[in-house]
């Protein structure tokens, strides 16, 4: 199911227990950094703009706020997501 910018910020700030708008345009620029490596990392298009990346954009959204960086894990992840089928992205 795709997914609106809008959503995608509600959802990451659900998972990571983030409440009002304070942080919203610190959230959404950690949102595009991890956006941004998935595809260069050539994870579809499809999948990017799918529900099925929320948990992983938001683990990659916790990773920068606490660390500054990506964790392994994250990129691990990433590297998978890649393999994902389009067609499946969100069911």
């Amino acid at each position: 199911m795709k997914i609106t910018p809008e959503q995608l910020l509600e959802r990451v700030k659900e998972t990571n227990n983030i409440t009002g708008e304070y942080q919203d345009n610190r959230v959404r620029g950690y949102i595009e950094d991890v956006k941004r490596f998935m595809r260069q990392a050539d994870v579809p298009a499809a999948v990017l703009d799918s529900d099925a990346v929320v948990g992983l954009v938001a683990m990659g959204v916790d990773s920068l706020m606490e660390t500054g960086a990506l964790t392994d894990y994250v990129k691990q992840r990433i590297i998978q997501e890649r393999l994902t089928d389009p067609e499946e992205a969100g069911s």
